[in-house]
């Protein structure tokens, strides 16, 4: 139970002292028994502990401070979206990778892949057309 929990425990396992106990008769999802907790401290302003009690086993003491912060949403660090922090990414185009792009002789359907296979070219969607042809760099589109 500790390791389903932990999110909501204090890290120090050895932290036994609770202002509070709260018992639960059986496992939760980890967000009712967050909202339940919250519930226990907003109705006690004082209490900074409460040890948690499933089945009538101590599972751990939680704190006001771990149980009632926000979340948070993932990937996003204050306003900084995911891929716009330190080291997320490098200026300039990669060295390594570039799209390889094909065009129907027929008409001017193109696609553009990260990687092909000779053996299997991407095909026209147009009816009655086939194959697309590899555009060679600098060749005009």
């Amino acid at each position: 139970m500790r390791s389903l929990y932990r999110t909501l425990l204090e890290s120090d396992p050895s932290v036994t002292s609770a202002d509070v106990v709260h018992e639960e008769a059986t496992d939760l999802p980890l967000p009712d028994l967050r909202r339940a907790l919250i519930a226990k401290y907003e109705a006690n302003p004082a209490t900074q502990r409460i040890e948690l009690r499933v089945a009538g086993a101590s599972v751990g003491v939680t704190t006001r401070r771990r149980v009632c912060r926000k979340p948070g949403d993932a990937g996003v660090v204050g306003d900084t979206p995911a891929g716009e922090g330190d080291r997320a990414t490098q200026p300039g185009d990669s060295t390594r990778y570039r799209t390889v792009d094909f065009r129907c002789s027929s008409c001017d359907q193109g696609a553009s892949l990260s990687f092909y296979d000779e053996r299997r070219m991407p095909k026209c969607p147009t009816a009655g057309h086939h194959v697309m042809e590899l555009v060679r760099e600098g060749a005009e589109s």
